[in-house]
């Protein structure tokens, strides 16, 4: 670090050195910041109601790179469409999803009930299952056991 003609550090200058390198070595502006990773994710084309349920009618996708902002969880991405899940999850979003069958009360899903897709917070407890909406100008939607109930995913982000 300095040339040999050019005074030597004694032992409180080397420490002091030292906590400096250290202290530099942890500061994100004197760091260098690793290359972003960078994968392909599919994003679904229909979108996933965040309101009053969209007619699902095709799988078609795109794929897209996404960064490590996207959960490493993320399978696939939908796009919202409504405000029913406001303020979390706003009109036009992209959720970030990890494929499932199954999800906890509480869990917020992407589903079809009866051929509509949903991005809703799932309820489950003595009454059964509804899907609720974060926005609380809409009411629950009730699943009946005569309904077509599927859940796709759970969002992960």
């Amino acid at each position: 670090m300095y040339l040999d003609s050019e005074p030597k550090l004694n032992q409180a200058g080397q420490q002091r050195l030292g906590e400096y390198r250290s202290m530099l070595l942890h500061t994100a502006a004197f760091t260098e910041k690793p290359e972003p990773t960078l994968r392909l994710l599919p994003v679904y084309l229909q979108p996933a109601s965040a309101g009053t349920g969209q007619w699902l009618d095709d799988d078609a996708q795109e794929m897209t790179e996404v960064d490590e902002s996207v959960p490493a969880k993320a399978e696939f991405g939908v796009r919202i469409a409504g405000d029913s899940m406001e303020p979390r999850f706003v009109n036009g979003q992209t959720v970030w999803v990890k494929a499932a069958q199954d999800a906890n009360n509480g869990d917020i899903v992407l589903c079809t009930l009866n051929d509509q897709s949903y991005c809703k917070k799932l309820r489950k407890d003595e009454n059964g299952i509804a899907l609720i909406s974060l926005n609380k100008k809409y009411a629950p939607i009730p699943v009946r056991e005569e309904d077509e109930f599927r859940i796709a995913g759970i969002v992960v982000g």
